[in-house]
């Protein structure tokens, strides 16, 4: 298994401990009250083919479900992705094959809706959202020192900053500066669908302190050219999440009129 996905995975399962921990406690009137809320977090995620971040702001529609927007970014890379060793200096390293370094912007709209409060002093609140979106992707080349000659008399070098093409004949001396290409950069755009699952464990009732996980189906117009072969248009992604933020037009609401929102709506 990618050393990557091993990483992720342990991750998911120390949260969740730590989650856990956060399960049970002491009833507490003035923590058995909700807040009829809006709120604005902000997001470090890792995923199973990249990491990234985003700013969320909820609006709320009743008690228990609100509108939710986002804007984020990410870095994604391709499962092919391994560092080789320079044959001339042992100490760099490169991405061998790699075409293109790529940014990934994000903007969504979708639906949050809390399935459980936290009812106890140091409960979970768990919530479910989806949220359907646009990504645009910029790609930018990646350049390598690409050795063209060899004076075999002096032991000289002569080196070239030029693009991976594929040929296994190309002699990699390194890897270029990462401003090379800028100006060549260029834009896939698509959309994506994301599906999660929030646990808010903070012991705060306006603040938010959660952990996020879920699935990042992306679609883009055509193939994402990371690497010299084996690109996809199409991508699936599990995703884990560590999300903070502050609750923001709160009003606090009784238990009673909690329940009669749940039932009836506002």
């Amino acid at each position: 298994m990618n050393i990557k996905i091993k990483i992720f995975f342990a991750f998911i399962f120390i949260s969740f401990i730590k989650l856990s921990t956060y399960a049970q406690g002491e009833i507490n009137d003035q923590e058995s009250k909700i807040f009829f809320q809006n709120y604005k977090t902000g997001a470090l995620t890792i995923t199973s083919n990249g990491f990234g971040g985003d700013f969320r702001f909820g609006k709320r529609i009743n008690a228990f479900k609100k509108e939710i927007l986002e804007l984020g970014i990410d870095f994604p890379k391709h499962s092919k992705e391994a560092r080789a060793e320079s044959y001339y200096i042992p100490t760099t390293t490169f991405i061998y094959g790699k075409k293109n370094f790529v940014i990934n912007f994000r903007t969504s709209y979708g639906r949050e809706k809390e399935i459980y409060s936290k009812y106890d002093k140091g409960g979970i609140a768990i919530k479910l959202n989806y949220q359907i979106g646009g990504n645009i992707a910029i790609l930018k080349p990646i350049y390598y020192q690409i050795v063209v000659a060899k004076n075999i008399l002096t032991g000289t070098l002569e080196i070239e900053d030029l693009k991976f093409d594929g040929d296994l004949r190309q002699d990699i001396y390194g890897k270029s500066t990462f401003t090379m290409g800028l100006k060549e950069m260029s834009l896939n755009p698509g959309g994506f669908i994301k599906l999660g699952a929030c646990f808010d464990y903070s012991p705060r009732a306006n603040y938010i302190n959660e952990v996020e996980t879920g699935v990042i189906f992306d679609a883009y117009l055509s193939k994402l050219n990371i690497m010299a072969s084996e690109n996809k248009q199409f991508l699936f992604s599990f995703y884990l999440t560590y999300r903070v933020g502050k609750i923001v037009s709160a009003r606090k609401m009784n238990l009673s009129k909690e329940r009669e929102a749940e039932l009836y709506g506002e």
